[in-house]
């Protein structure tokens, strides 16, 4: 115990995870410019997790149970015409129909509570059409909208979308906007508080509103430059009254029973310039950069940096295809990505609370306001795909965050 720094040195957990998928694909030729493609999937993944930890008196307790199992329907279904002109119009249905066992608890004092202990399903349905016109020889217009609506608290969302773009030669410039609505993870919903209410269930989306433009210039056949300037700005957002918490900044928290407001707000803005050389002789590239900012307005209405205002991102991607083999049939991939960012973002501990309590006590009239140092990741991969005649394997080996 003296070597002990972290709360995790006193914690001792248990972790079984799963997943898995299935699906089917039809397409359907109507003509020569009109076909119908469906999808119909099923995906399941679980979550087993107990987490003890020691107590002042070195007696090991529980401190967690997670149990979530999900399995999933997917059913998808779009209509796409091309026109003589150019002009597409395309029309389509989506429904998720989303099942669920969860049960959670956490200790608080000496007993475990249940935050959680719900099985059923709901679902998550959308309709969408979308057309792209042709305005003139060099100008294109792409509009329509999206529409979702969420069972589990009869929500319905309508979001338009639109872009405009000018095409001449090795130019291109481009805007556009779009409304985004998002549902958060169901265990959100479904929490209860200490006299077993869901005060969430009726929680809205997260919605957001994007602004894009860009500029692109082909330098050559392969090698492209793109500057991408955006805005989105965030509303309904979660927030907890008075604090500064903000579903923005969250990462895996599963135990949260106050009731939340939908009144946060948040706004990301920043500038990603790319330049990219496409794949040519075996060989391709990219090198990008972009610089943000990220803010957010928590249930104490006092803007404040998230807890993903990085600042900056760098990155260089590179890889190489070979062919090989007696017949030239085989393909042997290496590809190299490194990534240098701004760290994260994090809220100072309050030392003196935290030692009379025994247990960390953050800041929270300083959310978010120091940051970790900067990152540099590397990711290193190399593959190799034999071709048969009827068949085809890969193997890969894959070295993630090599640095």
């Amino acid at each position: 115990t003296a070597r002990w720094r972290y709360v995790s040195d006193q914690t001792q957990d248990r972790i079984r995870q799963f997943m898995g998928s299935a699906g089917l694909k039809h397409l359907l030729y109507i003509g020569k410019s009109t076909f119908l493609e469906s999808d119909v999937a099923f995906t399941s993944n679980g979550l087993d997790l107990t987490s003890d930890r020691v107590d002042a008196l070195n007696i090991l307790r529980r401190e967690e149970n997670i149990s979530n199992t999900n399995w999933n329907f997917i059913l998808q279904s779009r209509l796409n015409k091309q026109f003589e002109n150019g002009n597409l119009l395309e029309f389509g249905v989506r429904s998720y129909i989303l099942n669920y066992n969860l049960a959670l608890q956490q200790r608080e004092s000496d007993l475990l509570q249940t935050f959680v202990d719900d099985k059923g399903s709901s679902s998550l349905n959308s309709m969408y059409a979308t057309s792209k016109l042709r305005l003139s020889q060099n100008l294109f217009f792409e509009g329509g909208f999206n529409t979702q609506y969420f069972a589990l608290n009869k929500q319905l969302v309508v979001e338009p979308r639109a872009s405009l773009e000018w095409e001449k030669g090795r130019h291109t410039l481009g805007m556009a906007y779009g409304l985004h609505g998002r549902i958060e993870r169901l265990n959100y919903y479904l929490n209860r508080d200490v006299e077993g209410i869901q005060q969430n269930r009726d929680l809205d989306m997260t919605r957001s509103h994007h602004f894009v433009g860009s500029y692109g210039i082909l330098l050559r056949e392969n090698r492209r430059v793109l500057i991408q300037p955006y805005f989105q700005h965030l509303f309904d957002v979660p927030v907890s009254r008075g604090s500064s918490f903000s579903f923005i900044n969250l990462q895996n928290d599963w135990f949260i029973n106050e009731e939340l407001r939908h009144s946060g707000r948040g706004r990301n803005y920043g500038i990603d310039v790319t330049m990219e050389q496409f794949l040519t002789n075996g060989l391709y590239y990219t090198v990008s950069g972009s610089l943000m900012k990220s803010q957010y307005r928590g249930g104490d209405n006092v803007w404040r940096n998230t807890l993903f205002d990085r600042g900056y991102i760098g990155n260089f991607l590179l890889g190489k295809e070979l062919i090989v083999g007696s017949n030239r049939s085989n393909i042997l991939g290496l590809n190299v990505r490194i990534t240098y960012q701004g760290g994260l973002r994090f809220t100072p501990i309050d030392e003196s609370g935290s030692l009379d309590s025994r247990s960390v006590i953050e800041d929270e009239e300083k959310a978010y306001s120091e940051k970790f140092s900067d990152d540099l990741i590397v990711h290193f991969s190399a593959s190799f795909r034999k071709n048969k005649a009827r068949y085809s394997s890969i193997w890969m080996l894959s070295i993630l965050n090599a640095s």
